[in-house]
């Protein structure tokens, strides 16, 4: 019977590098290896030994921390091993002790049930600095080719542990299978790569590679104790590859200017591809996909570019995630590209290739410096097993992260400093060998890492940072940071831009109360700030009368509000009346109007920028570019927040104003996720002439739709006057207020999320304001930004349900900016457990509205094991469906029978009308 893998991880939490003879009774006599190929040892090769490095540069204080942990024990010897030092049997019969002696690379064969298997060691063979790589098992055309390739890659791997000292030498394991793949006894196989494995007595470990699966290692585990494939903890080291090639593009952007904004190409989109795609997206990257298997580059936010020439599209940063040396001269003569790094081992076909590509100015991240985060992450397996063991996916990659970038920074800079080529600096960029292994650093750094708030804020939008300014005024002994994933009110979210609209007139008087009581916070915060935020313009509600309800209200609903409240107002009976104060408009025959003069528009990013500026006055603190990988709330009071840089963020309370990710950060803290949609509303810039733009209004017109026709079209739209009406070329903003119910513009979040404009929505508004108002000019461009919407479109302001310790803010249905101060002053009282300044019974978090339905979860639960499934083949599924009570067009509906309603603006709502 086999021992358990509980019993066999034991002994690499006891430390040892140990099995057990009475683990093992298959009574296999000691193999007799064939030595393929021993290059002659040289200098170069020499180098591979500590004792003959030439470049020993200090690990870098952003890389690792600045003293080192207790050096691991040695290991203790392997009862089964035939003795602790491995002799090989040469062909002529003589036996050569090979322990310790310095060779590049040896090449040993031995024979297997389905093939002869080759291990290439890249380095002296020892048991305290043994080969690591993982066991690949391929049907090549001959033995030469088998035995190149096992050169190639051990040699290889041996350049990725140097460059960063994990404590191992390169060494591969390649099997030329002799029938078909498919039909290898994997179970029997692993059973002879564990004699071998013994064999060597610790001086070579292996894991995962082509065409061998966890499942394998798992099997390969419970035999000897020889393997690094994370069995039994949370991590898969493949995923830490595409982690930290992310991170090496990341340094290797800052060469241009950072990612937002980049085109990137990943070329193949397998599992480390796909990885890789989907954080370049998420940094703000605009990102081409291709794969020779065209649905695998189909990945949400990417655009697949599958089927074209990849090698003539322009891009900033190109992504090799592939086969090896596919790039030959030709094709690096073609490249449109400014940095080339990837996963791809050995990309270039020749030595020549890659001459061809860096005479062009191109620079080239050598993958042992990108594509290392498997070995790295061996290496904290190898030598700080317990925390590896129990550590979060997200705290490997974090660690992955900063080392990988470090690294990439320090070859970049040191090649511009020298004006030499990045690609011949590697032995200057190498680990000091001499310091312990990087892994035995992983627990130190976590804690080195740590910083402790009494408060942390997920979102530097609109909701985010006025919480941060009011819990800065109520609470100003309190430390607090905001997290954002970008930059304050980037273009990406909803708070970015110069104009929202705030008005009293709303055909449901909780808000147009809550707009009273906010204009009152709007006139605190400019006067204490100084700045002006709010612009009057008035604004003209006007169109037809039986619309119904809308997200916005409507004509006769406002202008009922008005009466029962007593607000100013002017009702419009008769459209020639709105013609006769406003020339340039053209109501239809029917149309009524209601006119607010008090109302007007908020700069949005500068009121974000003002918040966040008042509250780092005070002693906050603000993180950019700082992306959250995962949350812990293990008991009330304990928040653990883990960035993509490697920041461990420990608070008291978190608040929670992530917009449109709202749901994809509720999934990382394991929390239910709530029945949100993210709609894609289009806006545009139009010109207009210096006459007419002096008497514009602010306006909204209220049309019907026109789903029954067959048109995207749902009759709403808004405009603003230009914001200097004295300019010699002012142009106006005009938006729409209605989405089409079609999965392209409707996402169950912002992965996937279709920043381009669609052509036949922007036709709509041309076509309106051609019919709608006159003096008009071309259109200037057009733009596409996000709503998150709940079903019934009201917010979620409220405690998490089941965590006192999150208070949260979402779903702001393109309505809430003109409520910031407000909404923030809330979410500090939450978090202080104060009164809150205004009824928040609407706008709770665990009213029906917000559950997703039994066949929604059903359809996504169906979508994420379709992912899985496919993700070893780099495809992903996403689910786009709708779940909004719009009507049939798209447009924002109100359900006005709502008696627990939602409302919330995410990070701040783009086009808040």
């Amino acid at each position: 019977m086999l021992p358990s893998s509980k019993s066999v991880l034991g002994w690499k939490k006891a430390g040892h590098n140990t099995c057990l003879q009475a683990k093992h009774q298959l009574g296999r006599v000691p193999l007799a290896p064939r030595l393929i190929a021993l290059a002659k040892a040289s200098t170069a090769v020499n180098a591979a030994a500590p004792s003959t490095l030439q470049h020993q540069p200090s690990i870098s204080p952003a890389s690792a921390p600045q003293s080192a942990p207790p050096a691991p024990s040695p290991p203790s010897p392997c009862t089964r091993c035939p003795s602790s030092a491995p002799h090989l049997q040469l062909v002529n019969g003589l036996t050569i002790q090979m322990t310790g002696r310095s060779v590049s690379p040896l090449v040993l064969s031995y024979p297997t049930s389905a093939g002869p298997l080759y291990i290439g060691i890249d380095g002296p063979i020892q048991d305290n600095h043994p080969g690591n790589g993982g066991l690949r098992i391929w049907k090549y055309a001959s033995e030469q080719d088998a035995v190149a390739e096992c050169r190639v890659l051990a040699s290889t791997m041996t350049l990725k542990h140097r460059v960063y000292n994990t404590g191992f030498s390169g060494a591969k394991l390649v099997l030329n299978a002799t029938n078909a793949i498919a039909g290898i006894n994997k179970a029997a196989l692993m059973a002879e790569v564990s004699d071998i494995l013994h064999e060597l007595c610790g001086t070579v470990y292996t894991g995962c590679d082509l065409n061998t699966s966890m499942e394998d290692m798992e099997i390969l585990t419970e035999l000897c104790p020889y393997v690094l494939a994370s069995v039994g903890c949370l991590t898969d080291a493949n995923d830490a590859t595409g982690f930290g090639v992310y991170a090496s593009i990341e340094g290797a952007a800052e060469e241009l200017g950072g990612l937002e904004g980049r085109t990137c190409l990943v070329l193949g989109c397998g599992k480390v591809g796909s990885i890789v795609a989907k954080l370049l997206a998420q940094a703000g990257a605009k990102v081409l996909t291709y794969d020779i298997y065209h649905d695998r580059a189909d990945i949400p936010g990417c655009t697949n570019v599958s089927g074209q020439d990849w090698r003539s599209i322009p891009t900033d940063i190109l992504s090799p995630c592939s086969t090896s040396g596919f790039i030959d001269t030709h094709t690096a003569a073609m490249l449109h590209t400014k940095i080339v790094v990837g996963s791809s081992n050995a990309p270039f076909k020749d030595a020549a290739a890659q001459d061809v590509l860096e005479t062009r100015g191109v620079i080239f991240v050598p993958e042992s410096i990108s594509s290392a985060g498997a070995v790295l992450a061996d290496s904290i397996e190898q030598f700080d097993w317990e925390a590896y063991r129990t550590a979060r996916p997200a705290y490997v990659h974090a660690y992955i992260h900063s080392l990988v970038k470090s690294k990439t920074r320090e070859l970049l800079n040191k090649a511009r400093l020298l004006s030499r080529v990045p690609s011949h600096m590697l032995e200057d960029v190498c680990t000091d060998p001499y310091t312990p292994p990087v892994g035995s650093f992983f627990s130190q750094y976590l804690e080195e890492h740590t910083q402790h708030f009494d408060v942390a804020v997920i979102g530097g939008g609109m909701a985010g940072t006025a919480a941060s300014y009011w819990l800065s005024k109520l609470a100003p002994q309190m430390k607090g940071v905001v997290l954002e994933s970008r930059t304050v009110a980037h273009k990406g979210g909803s708070s970015y831009g110069d104009s929202r609209m705030y008005r009293q007139m709303y055909s449901q008087e909780y808000f147009s109360r809550m707009q009273t009581a906010a204009l009152q916070l709007w006139d605190e915060l400019e006067r204490e700030s100084g700045v002006q935020l709010l612009t009057p313009n008035g604004l003209l509600f006007y169109g037809e009368t039986d619309t119904g309800e809308t997200v916005e209200g409507s004509v006769r609903g406002v202008a009922q509000t008005c009466k029962q409240l007593g607000l100013e107002h002017e009702y419009f009976a008769d459209p020639e009346e709105m013609r006769k104060k406003w020339e340039q408009i053209r109501p239809g025959e029917n149309y009524e109007g209601v006119y607010e003069a008090a109302a007007g528009s908020v700069n949005a990013s500068l009121s974000c920028a003002t918040m966040m500026g008042q509250a780092l006055q005070r002693g906050w603190s603000l993180l950019e570019n700082t992306r959250v990988e995962d949350i812990q709330v293990s008991e009330p009071g304990d928040v653990k927040i883990l960035t993509h840089d490697g920041k461990l963020i420990k608070a008291n309370k978190l608040v929670l104003c992530a917009g449109g990710w709202t749901n994809e950060v509720l999934r990382k803290m394991g929390h239910e996720e709530m029945a949100l949609e993210v709609w894609n509303v289009h806006w545009g810039h139009y010109q207009v002439a210096p006459e007419v733009a002096r008497n514009l209004p602010q306006w909204f017109c209220f049309q019907k739709d026109k789903a029954d026709e067959g048109s995207w079209d749902g009759g709403l739209y808004y405009g603003f006057p230009p914001p200097d009406k004295d300019s010699s070329s002012p142009v106006i903003k005009v938006g729409i207020d209605f989405t089409p119910e079609d999965p392209k513009f409707r996402t169950e979040g912002m992965e996937g999320f279709a920043y381009e404009p669609d052509e036949r929505v922007a036709r709509y508004i041309d076509q309106f304001m051609k019919e709608n108002w006159s003096g008009i000019g071309e259109r200037r461009d057009m733009q596409a930004s996000p709503y998150t919407m709940t079903k019934d479109s009201y917010f979620v302001l409220d405690k998490l349900p089941g965590r006192p310790e999150v208070c949260m803010f979402t779903g702001g249905n393109g309505r809430a900016f003109k409520f910031a101060p407000l909404i923030g002053r809330c979410l500090a009282e939450l978090v202080l457990d104060l009164p809150p300044s205004y009824d928040l019974s609407p706008l709770s978090a665990k009213r029906a509205a917000l559950k997703k339905g039994k066949e929604e979860m059903a359809a996504e639960a169906a979508a994420a094991s379709s992912a899985s499934q496919s993700s070893s083949n780099g495809i992903h599924a996403s689910s786009n469906g709708s779940h909004h009570n719009g009507n049939g067009n798209g447009r924002h509906s109100y359900n006005g029978s709502a008696t627990v309603s939602s409302g919330s603006s995410e990070a701040g709502e783009k086009l808040n009308v």
